[in-house]
């Protein structure tokens, strides 16, 4: 009895139908990419907030049924270290990843 070694979940937290990468993310870096996979093909807007609501990042994108790959350009955002939601919102879509700043 003793062992406290920890069982790794069948199933990793967190969406699995959409991630930010890198994730942590370093000051400085110009670009980030959303994966996400839907049912049906929309319009998203993908947005990044932080903490308070202030949005640093907006921008729209055509998804296709399956997997997407968008790449987001934050070459001119300026964002702190924290925490930050990246939200994509569309027809029957609603995702919320949380991304965080080193």
């Amino acid at each position: 009895d003793g062992n406290n070694a920890r069982i790794a979940p069948t199933e990793p937290k967190g969406d699995k139908e959409a991630k930010v990468s890198p994730n942590p993310i370093a000051q400085g870096v110009q670009y980030a990419n959303v994966e996400i996979d839907i049912e049906q093909p929309t319009t998203a807007q993908v947005s990044v907030y932080d903490m308070l609501g202030r949005t640093y990042y907006s921008q729209t994108f055509t998804l296709v049924k399956g997997k997407n790959n968008l790449v987001l350009d934050i070459s001119d955002i300026n964002m702190a270290q924290g925490m930050y939601t990246v939200k994509v919102q569309g027809d029957n879509l609603n995702k919320n990843i949380v991304w965080l700043m080193k």
